[in-house]
């Protein structure tokens, strides 16, 4: 039934972040204007958490995990609005629709990530880096940015509309 739920909610965020994408895309506020930074992103009111290995996401050049409303957002950097669209849709499509990491692959990703080699039980994991069983329910592009949003896409919607404001 769980996965029937989340298909459901799957099925009904999409469609939205289809048409953010495109109104962006095509609208006064989407790929026209100079690139975003992760400082025009804190100046909008996200606060930064932990840098994140850019490595593991094709062309990106900058990932952070950080807050805004309460709320996980993780901003992922790419050089232009093209890379953005090109490269970072599809990771964060697989991050939106993947649900939540098993302990093995928290494991792997820890390893790979913070060049971890110890001996940790699920429990631990949990407790020291509970980011890393989180999943996105949204995601949203805006410029050169690909914004995860942790419950729904309204923060991430209000924080483009901020950093939109903040770099008039």
């Amino acid at each position: 039934m769980r996965i029937h739920g989340m298909a459901r909610a799957i099925a009904a965020v999409l469609p939205v972040a289809a048409m953010m994408l495109v109104a962006l895309g095509c609208g006064s506020g989407g790929s026209e204007g100079p690139a975003y930074t992760v400082d025009d992103v804190v100046a909008a009111g996200w606060t930064r958490s932990k840098e994140l290995p850019a490595e593991t996401l094709p062309q990106a050049i900058e990932v952070w995990y950080g807050f805004f409303d309460k709320r996980d957002v993780e901003v992922r950097v790419y050089r232009s609005a093209e890379d953005a669209l090109e490269h970072g849709v599809g990771p964060a499509q697989e991050a939106v629709e993947g649900g939540e990491r098993t302990f093995g692959e928290n494991r792997a990703l820890l390893r790979l990530q913070y060049g971890y080699e110890g001996k940790w039980t699920p429990g631990e994991l949990s407790d020291m880096l509970p980011n890393l069983r989180k999943r996105y329910a949204a995601y949203l592009v805006v410029r050169n940015l690909v914004m995860l949003c942790e419950k729904d896409a309204r923060p991430c919607e209000t924080l483009a509309s901020q950093i939109a404001a903040a770099t008039r």
